[in-house]
Parts: C-alpha cells; structure tokens; sequence
C-alpha cells in the first residue's frame, strides 16, 4: 500500500533521519496491505531546492544504528559538510571527489558501502544514485541489508529481484538550505 503526506514526511510524524528503500516505479510490494511504501515529494538538495519525488519504504533500522551512521557521516568534512553539499556540488559528479571519497569512508567506517557512478551528471543523475544533502545513498546489497540489522532480504521487502538501477538505500534528512 502506498501512503501519501499532505505536507513533508518529517511534517507527517517521521523522525530524521530515517533510512529507506527508495524506488522511482512501483514495486510489487506495494500491493502488499502489510507493505507501507510512502509516496514522497521533499525538498532536496540544500539550496538548489530540487525535489525528490519517488516511493519509499522506511526500514526497521534501530535508533542506534541510525545515530550512529548518521554521525559517521556527519564528520566527512567538517561540522558543515552537508551544507556545502549545496553550495559546491557541482564537482560532486566524479567518484574521486574529495566530498565523495570521504562519504565512502565513513560509511565503511559502519560496515556499509555505496557504488557511485563513474559520472554522476548535475540535475540528470537520480537523487538516491547520487550525494545530495538530504538523500544519502547505499547500496541495496545483503551485505548491507543485514549491516543495518534487518531480517529477511531486500527482495522480500521489495517483493522483486533487487535492481541497483531501480532500487537504492538511503538515509534521507531534512533537507538544509
């Protein structure tokens, strides 16, 4: 079943960050009256204001865990990173990106990983397949699925065969700007 919010998620009681399964089509799951998938349309992307329409299904990933990935990647660059994030984001598009690098690394520092593209093109790359301030994404792998401390698999949430170019985890946050 797909949910909406009339206003932000964070406005519809959700607490960020949150980390989700996000896709951009239908997943079978959502037929599923046991599924709360949640058709979202937030502000992202700091001060560009783009918006990130897309379904998500927020994963059971323990307060802890959550803190704790989120303050791993809080110290990538300093304490305003993910301001910058908005400001200085056009360089963002290479994998050897000092910003990106350091994003890799903290989340390795918690046992997770993401696979950036080789060319992550400004405003044609999807958010979720990209570092954006307010959507951070991993890779929808097993091994991460169970970093996260969740039970059954990715496919059983999603009710498919996982796709990278379909389905990616993220941490998404208030957007900043």
């Amino acid at each position: 079943m797909i949910q909406t919010c009339d206003e932000s998620i964070w406005d519809c009681g959700y607490t960020a960050p949150v980390i989700a399964v996000l896709a951009y089509h239908e997943p079978p799951s959502v037929a599923d009256p046991e599924r709360f998938w949640l058709r979202v349309d937030e502000q992202v992307d700091g001060v560009f204001c783009e918006k990130l329409v897309a379904n998500i299904f927020i994963l059971p990933v323990s307060g802890a865990r959550v803190r704790e990935i989120e303050r791993a990647t809080d110290n990538v660059r300093g304490v305003y990173w993910r301001d910058e994030l908005s400001w200085d984001n056009f360089d963002r598009e290479s994998p050897t990106d000092p910003t990106i690098r350091g994003y890799l690394d903290a989340l390795q520092s918690v046992g997770l990983t993401w696979t950036p593209a080789p060319h992550m093109p400004r405003f044609r790359t999807p958010y979720g397949w990209c570092l954006a301030q307010a959507v951070y994404p991993i890779d929808p792998t097993p091994e991460n699925w169970r970093s996260l401390g969740l039970s059954g698999t990715i496919e059983e949430a999603l009710g498919e065969p996982v796709d990278p170019k379909k389905h990616v985890i993220v941490m998404l946050t208030e957007n900043d700007d």
